[in-house]
């Protein structure tokens, strides 16, 4: 009998270790997913979308009108698109490095808040060409490197628009993006 009460006592911390353990493991969840709804501000931005496929369409016109007479009516309207482009965002694969603040060796750091969390989301923003309150980020991980990681962003407004931006540091100069996938 003895053996039992070990065995039944051990069976009962066991059993109020797990309980303890999910306990915890369901207010975590809870605080993550009132942190999403509560306090967007920390993950969230939108875009308008239209205005992004605009620009690109844009840049891509621009490309292909500069070649043109300049004369053209036309010619003058891509110019005027061109300059918005500009100003709004970078067309894909023509980005620079966005600088950084971080000084030493590189760490990949995606404590949300720290230096290189904001210099990753700033390089995202550029990318996108959207600002911090038009799209929600969804997800920034590492991008299968020590210097690439990749974000995923939804329009505040549509979730089921995503963007996938890869973003690269590049030593002393800050995270550059490589790669933007658009819905």
């Amino acid at each position: 009998m003895p053996r039992s009460r070990l065995e039944a006592r051990k069976k009962r911390r066991v059993n109020t270790f797990l309980n303890v353990a999910i306990g915890v493991v369901a207010l975590l969840i809870i605080y993550y997913t009132a942190q999403l709804f509560i306090n967007p501000g920390a993950d969230e931005t939108t875009a308008d979308v239209e205005e992004t496929n605009e620009q690109e369409q844009n840049g891509a016109n621009s490309d292909s009108a500069t070649d043109g007479d300049s004369n053209d009516p036309d010619g003058q309207e891509v110019e005027e698109q061109e300059e918005e482009t500009v100003e709004a965002g970078v067309e894909d694969g023509e980005w620079e490095p966005i600088g950084t603040q971080q000084t030493g060796e590189f760490s990949h750091d995606f404590t949300r808040g720290s230096v290189n969390w904001n210099e990753m989301v700033r390089a995202i923003e550029y990318a996108t060409g959207l600002s911090g309150d038009e799209y929600i980020l969804e997800r920034l991980e590492n991008g299968g490197t020590a210097t690439t990681a990749r974000g995923i962003v939804s329009l505040k407004g549509d979730r089921a628009t995503q963007y996938q931006v890869t973003i690269e540091f590049i030593e002393g100069e800050g995270w550059m993006p490589i790669e933007l996938i658009e819905p």
